[in-house]
């Protein structure tokens, strides 16, 4: 009885999963090396760090990328990011942002919005379960909309936050369930032979 009551404590209640938030705050004056890694989220793209401890994003017209990728070392949730926005130079507001999600290298989620002064932007729930978040400026940019100025959409992004995807709780369970198989089998060989 005590081994059942223990693996149901052990391996029957969810997993905790806490979110992991890249802040860019411990970036080097000089900019971010690469590739850049904090708190389990990695980024392999160039990026381009300013004095607001983030990363912009621009369409062209600079050495700022127009997309930065992120990915962590299993599946996992994108939750939010912060995106302050430059729409001083945009006579006309259009969908300038996109968010793509990736799992075994398809797209499997993705939304487009106009950047505005300030967001904080909520990943809805189809962005789960993966293995690459991009966030990046919608390309070609319409500039007429922005009195054909370049960078004409450019924008900073911070506190992206993901959360780590936990194994299946079956994966526990079936482990388990092997366990305990293996410490019968163990007991009925102690058993025999020490009835011989």
């Amino acid at each position: 009885m005590k081994i059942v009551i223990a693996f149901l404590l052990v391996f029957l209640f969810p997993l905790v999963v806490n979110a992991s938030v890249m802040t860019f705050d411990s970036v080097p004056a000089a900019g971010i090396p690469l590739p850049y890694s904090e708190n389990g989220i990695f980024t392999p793209a160039a990026l381009s760090f300013n004095n607001l401890e983030a990363v912009h994003i621009d369409d062209f017209g600079t050495g700022h990328p127009d997309k930065v990728e992120f990915t962590m070392s299993s599946r996992f949730d994108a939750l939010s990011f912060d995106l302050y926005g430059y729409p001083t130079r945009v006579i006309d507001p259009f969908n300038n942002v996109y968010v793509q999600g990736w799992r075994g290298g398809s797209l499997v989620a993705s939304d487009e919005f106009w950047m505005g002064d300030f967001n904080t932007y909520l990943f809805g729930d189809l962005f789960s379960n993966l293995d690459k978040l991009i966030i990046g400026v919608q390309l070609p940019v319409p500039f007429s909309k922005c009195f054909f100025e370049a960078p004409c959409t450019h924008f900073n992004i911070d506190n992206v936050t993901l959360t780590a995807v936990p194994l299946p709780a079956s994966f526990p369970i079936f482990f388990a369930g092997l366990a305990l198989l293996g410490w019968v089998r163990f007991r009925r060989a102690v058993t025999n032979s020490s009835k011989q």
